[in-house]
């Protein structure tokens, strides 16, 4: 894929298994926050995929409870916010906005 272009990246959000409450959503930031890194990466000067990622050209997919969270994270993406988040005792900080085409 990537000699015609495309970059793939699989996300591992197995430690959401478990039927808890919110998982979905869980997997759908997981998503979110990752194409917010790839802004970042085109962004950024210094890194290999600096002004190579095409940010208008998005593709979010998934399996199962992964397709499931694909509908959630397109509907988190047009939020202004998510909300407030505490990881590892750090200040928290907020979820989105996203807004990705």
């Amino acid at each position: 894929m990537a000699s015609h272009g495309i970059i793939a990246a699989t996300i591992d959000v197995n430690f959401l298994n478990g039927g808890n409450f919110g998982e979905n959503d869980g997997r759908a930031i997981v998503h979110l926050e990752h194409l917010k890194q790839f802004r970042t990466w085109n962004g950024t000067a210094a890194h290999p995929l600096h002004g190579k990622v095409d940010l208008t050209r998005i593709l979010i997919v998934g399996h199962s409870r992964g397709g499931e969270a694909v509908g959630h994270a397109s509907l988190f993406n047009r939020l202004a916010s998510i909300g407030a988040v505490v990881l590892d005792g750090l200040p928290p900080f907020a979820l989105g906005p996203y807004r990705f085409d």
